[in-house]
């Protein structure tokens, strides 16, 4: 039996429709936060380990560690912390334990230090690194953003997670 050539664009069709309608779990991710070693001005790697990262707007760039510390797949709940100045906000993000256990072996050597604040791709300014966090996972931004701001990316931390960690749910 031979198919008509409308049977075939009919087919074709619904092989097209359905790839579109597969959606990427990723096209949902924004305000992505990651936390990065931040290479000191005036030393220069030339390492696929390292990559600028630039502010958005502006022509300024850092050279940050290209793995991150630690990112949203980790960061499983947010919250907004007003700055004084009731202006800007930072973020309280609540890491899980796979995350807690990454975050207490690099503070065990970087503990203290400035690292650098990543938002879907671009530098955002630096936070210091706490040197130890509660069993919570709890670890605070300090203000880098406007409060409008901090408030979109609050709520989209759960659904970032969701979409990027591993984890199973047991694991905050």
């Amino acid at each position: 039996m031979q198919l008509r050539p409308w049977c075939w664009l009919a087919v074709l069709l619904l092989l097209l429709l359905s790839v579109t309608a597969c959606r990427n779990k990723r096209d949902g991710l924004v305000f992505v936060l990651s936390l990065h070693e931040l290479v000191p001005a005036g030393e220069v790697y030339d390492s696929q380990l390292f990559y600028p990262v630039t502010v958005a707007g502006e022509d300024r760039q850092y050279l940050v560690r290209r793995f991150p510390i630690v990112d949203s797949r980790f960061f499983y709940k947010g919250e907004i912390v007003p700055d004084a100045d009731g202006v800007h906000a930072g973020v309280r993000v609540y890491i899980d334990r796979i995350g807690l256990r990454i975050w207490e072996q690099v503070t065990g050597y970087r503990g203290g230090d400035a690292v650098a604040v990543v938002m879907d791709g671009f530098y955002v300014g630096s936070s210091p690194l706490p040197p130890r966090i509660d069993d919570q996972g709890i670890c605070t931004i300090k203000a880098l953003w406007v409060a409008a701001e901090a408030e979109k990316i609050v709520a989209h931390v759960e659904s970032n997670y969701k979409i990027l960690s591993s984890a199973p749910e047991s694991l905050h």
